[in-house]
């Protein structure tokens, strides 16, 4: 087969390598089932976006480029499933810590906390910074300022409005 000029013939040409391209994911996923997924994923993708981004002045470089976009493909994927069994893990460790408590006041106390720590992330950066190393790294004021090279004034300054910010948020 000749090398392809147009998104037609680089469609037939990537696709009548269908089963090297099986071959090349089983290698890199370990898992056929999880390959063909792969591949059907990066098929629907050259015909919707990346077929446009091929420079068919480059075509000798067909092969070289598809697997390029097979291993970014594969990357995503990899990533996808991971993030997946993480919000399985979570969601699961979340109701077994639901259920396992007995106490209604440890079951507050860890709300509060939750509501805390989403109110922390709120707020902005330096100020947030600030909370952290003082509260949850038990650092001083020196300790801080050096490590940040701003006055121990501006770090005082800082966690005082990170404080006021804070209990702002709470309130609401």
């Amino acid at each position: 087969m000749n090398l392809p000029r147009n998104k037609e013939e680089l469609y037939l040409f990537v696709f009548s390598k269908r089963n090297i391209h099986i071959n090349y994911l089983i290698k890199i996923l370990g898992n056929f089932h999880e390959a063909e997924e792969v591949l059907g994923d990066f098929y629907l993708n050259l015909i919707s976006k990346k077929a446009d981004k091929f420079d068919f002045s480059r075509a000798e470089k067909w092969e070289g480029w598809t697997y390029s976009c097979l291993y970014k493909s594969c990357l995503d994927y990899l990533k996808s499933k991971k993030e997946k069994q993480k919000r399985r893990e979570c969601s699961s460790i979340h109701l077994e810590e639901f259920f396992s408590i007995q106490d209604e006041d440890e079951l507050i106390k860890r709300e509060e906390i939750k509501n805390l720590k989403r109110n922390l992330n709120q707020l902005e950066e330096p100020y947030q910074q600030m909370l952290i190393m003082y509260y949850y790294q038990n650092q001083s004021y020196r300790e801080i300022a050096n490590k940040l090279g701003i006055p121990i004034g501006t770090v005082k300054s800082r966690i005082y409005v990170a404080k006021k910010n804070l209990k702002e948020k709470i309130e609401v």
